[in-house]
């Protein structure tokens, strides 16, 4: 089994929902602060195993879907949802393109590390309240 469904499969949704949240919070710090993290190897495959994982674990690859289908984690309700999001992450995706080439790069920093915050604080919030 995949590390990221493993994790899917032995951690409850209010765990995995904490741990996101503290990473979000975690990097956008690191952004905000302007951390430089070395490219080394060690880096980069720790860096891989964790957002592998976390991917798996979210469905948030082609490859974990597949990998939660095999499991039986699919149902039509996911599928619909999925259908019915698709465009409108790509209206969003183009969307932002449009906004980044006519906004000030700064200001649009400042609107991500905003978003990232208010991200980082709702996901750990509804974490903590369930």
């Amino acid at each position: 089994m995949p590390l990221g469904l493993w994790v899917y499969a032995v951690m409850s949704p209010q765990v995995l929902s904490v741990l996101i949240g503290i990473g979000v919070l975690g990097c956008t710090v690191m952004v905000w602060r302007r951390v430089k993290v070395p490219g080394n190897a060690s880096v980069l495959v720790g860096a891989g195993l964790v957002s592998g994982a976390l991917s798996a674990s979210t469905g948030t690859s082609v490859l974990s879907l597949v990998g939660f289908a095999v499991a039986g984690q699919v149902n039509s309700q996911s599928i619909w949802i999925g259908l019915v999001g698709l465009p409108v992450v790509r209206s969003g995706w183009f969307a932002g393109n449009a906004v980044f080439s006519r906004i000030n790069p700064d200001r649009f920093r400042n609107v991500v590390l905003v978003a990232l915050l208010v991200s980082a604080v709702v996901t750990l919030s509804s974490a903590l309240s369930s």
